[in-house]
């Protein structure tokens, strides 16, 4: 009886401990601990606007780049020391704005909060 409820606990555990995508290798207590959280951080930074599944493809790899371009970070798509720090420092760490619209000149204007660099685009 008891081997039937401590079994189920150990495959699930070791499901999160074997990760591919973590950020306890390089900090103990980091809220990237397996797929499912890196998506949800990703996604609360705005960059990843897919299904929080757990599963890493195409759309995850693309925001994790994005992120990674956007924090001054190399842009591999991998979740390596460099990229667990940037996700903690939220003193410089630089949100993907949404567009804002500025009338009546019909351009739109991304502000990268860090540096104050303002980029404009016409439409």
């Amino acid at each position: 009886m008891l081997a039937s409820l401590i079994l189920p606990l150990l495959i699930f555990n070791a499901s999160f401990s074997s990760a591919e995508y973590t950020c306890v290798d390089e900090y103990d207590k980091h809220p990237v601990r397996n797929e499912f959280m890196l998506q949800i951080v990703l996604k609360s930074y705005n960059y990843y606007e897919g299904k929080i599944d757990g599963q890493i493809g195409p759309i995850s790899i693309n925001a994790l780049k994005e992120f990674q371009l956007l924090n001054n970070a190399t842009a591999d798509g991998i979740l390596g020391p460099e990229t667990c720090t940037k996700l903690l420092d939220k003193s410089v760490l630089v949100s993907k704005q949404n567009p804002i619209y500025v009338p009546p000149s019909s351009q739109w204007v991304h502000i990268v909060p860090t540096n104050g660099e303002i980029t404009w685009n016409s439409n």
